[in-house]
């Protein structure tokens, strides 16, 4: 029993000395190298060779420390890699060999290391030359993909950082590869922020996003899609928490010009697809909110054609979810067109004797789609007329909670789609005027107003 007693004391022993030993084997690799790396940098003509030998050196400590999984060396060999990355000791292809550090802590599971690591690259994108920008981010962009993939969330706000600490480089706003690369890496992180609902993240990344491109002075290329995207993103989760800040950013760059009317058009279109999609499940709250965004976005433009473009695709949604739900229960996505509508209807009353063909436009622009939905959905029922579909509409319209104010507003508005459809349509409006008079009693249109609105 005692002879074992000795043997274990001896191993314990034995384990004590390796482990201060190698304690202090990594305190004076650490003394070595950081000795090392002041010497090169106060060296009247540092060579290559030395630098090279210097950088692999360090990438070996932090391997070793990687391996150990001790985060105190790791953090203190990555500051003297970031001194060395700041005084310009980069290696060609750095970034890749920057990047699969990390990677390799992420798959190892040790995300705090690869936190530490990536601060390196903030030096690193600094100093870098210009032509390995686009390169470097698209490594960050990697990193982010994987730590995603990985459920390592927080590392993204690092590579936000990162990848942003490029676009702030004057080479970048001249640099269109590093310049899409940048808008690429935010639409993919911007995504995976909303899939996992790190909306405090997303936030940064707007702010990120608005400062970098109204910095900038002009359209950026490209910028449209990373709305795109986010919409696309928001309508299939049926997410609105974050809908108004994406929309409001994209109203603020297209009127600092940063989004172009073709940009506009991309967004639109492509917008609408996804509302049209998200219209089909009733428990899906977004794709009214992304109809009114289009439509907000449209006529900020003045642009008539766009204008028509913006109404005809919300036309196209709110007929597909009418003919798929029914007017009830597809409402609230026919609503955005209704209330723009009476809004502009309300505008030429109250300022018509001041001429705005533009306004005016706008008016029958809508006016014109929102009887077609109604004549659309008179041809599917088959028993129903048009005049009726627009009684239907207003009986549905005036049931909302929030219509308690503007009941005479609304009213006067189905009035106006039941006018200009019998106008326009007099042998079906003959045959097919509602009996519920509920709609056109009182008549809340004057006959002068009639006469300016030629009816």
């Amino acid at each position: 029993m005692l002879i074992w007693a000795a043997f274990i004391a001896v191993i314990l022993i034995v384990l004590l000395i390796a482990v201060r030993f190698r304690v202090r084997n990594t305190d004076n690799q650490l003394n070595l190298v950081t000795a090392k790396l002041d010497r090169y940098l106060h060296a009247r003509k540092p060579s290559v060779k030395a630098e090279s030998e210097l950088l692999q050196r360090l990438y070996a400590l932090i391997n070793v420390s990687m391996s150990n999984a001790n985060d105190v060396y790791v953090y203190r060999f990555v500051d003297l890699l970031k001194l060395a990355y700041g005084n310009g000791m980069i290696r060609s292809n750095e970034y890749q060999r920057l990047g699969s550090i990390i990677i390799m802590a992420i798959r190892n599971k040790q995300p705090d290391i690869a936190a530490i690591v990536i601060g390196a690259f903030r030096p690193l994108i600094r100093n870098i030359a210009i032509q390995d920008l686009a390169l470097a981010i698209e490594q960050l962009t990697l990193i982010a993909v994987l730590a995603t993939r990985l459920k390592y969330s927080f590392l993204l706000a690092k590579v936000v950082e990162a990848v942003f600490e490029a676009a702030g480089r004057k080479e970048c706003s001249h640099d269109s590869k590093a310049m899409l690369a940048v808008l690429r890496s935010t639409r993919i992180i911007g995504t995976f922020a909303l899939r996992r609902h790190e909306y405090e993240l997303f936030r940064e990344l707007l702010v990120r996003l608005k400062k970098l491109v109204t910095g900038s002075g002009n359209s950026i290329p490209e910028v449209e899609w990373l709305f795109v995207m986010w919409l696309h993103q928001l309508a299939k989760s049926g997410d609105d928490a974050a809908l108004e800040s994406v929309a409001n950013l994209a109203l603020e760059l297209f009127d600092s010009q940063a989004i172009s009317i073709n940009g506009a058009i991309i967004i639109i279109t492509e917008s609408s697809k996804a509302a049209g999609t998200a219209s089909l499940n009733q428990s899906n709250k977004v794709s009214p909110l992304i109809l009114q965004f289009i439509l907000e976005l449209a006529s900020k433009s003045r642009d008539p054609a766009l204008w028509r473009k913006a109404v005809n695709v919300i036309g196209q949604v709110s007929t597909l979810a009418v003919s798929r739900r029914g007017i009830a229960e597809a409402f609230d996505v026919f609503l955005p067109m209704l209330e723009t509508g009476r809004r502009l209807l309300a505008d030429e009353l109250k300022f018509g004797v001041f001429t705005d063909d533009y306004r005016k436009n706008r008016l029958f622009v809508i006016i014109r789609e929102c009887i077609l939905v109604a004549e659309l959905n008179a041809r599917q029922d088959m028993t129903k007329s048009t005049g009726e579909v627009i009684t239907e509409i207003y009986e549905q319209w005036v049931r909302l909670p929030q219509s308690a104010a503007i009941n005479k507003s609304l009213k006067r508005y189905c009035q106006m789609l039941l006018l200009y459809w019998q106008n326009t349509r007099q042998r079906q409006a003959r045959r097919g005027m509602p009996d519920n008079k509920r709609l056109l009693e009182p008549m809340l249109i004057s006959d002068e107003d009639k006469k300016r609105l030629g009816l």
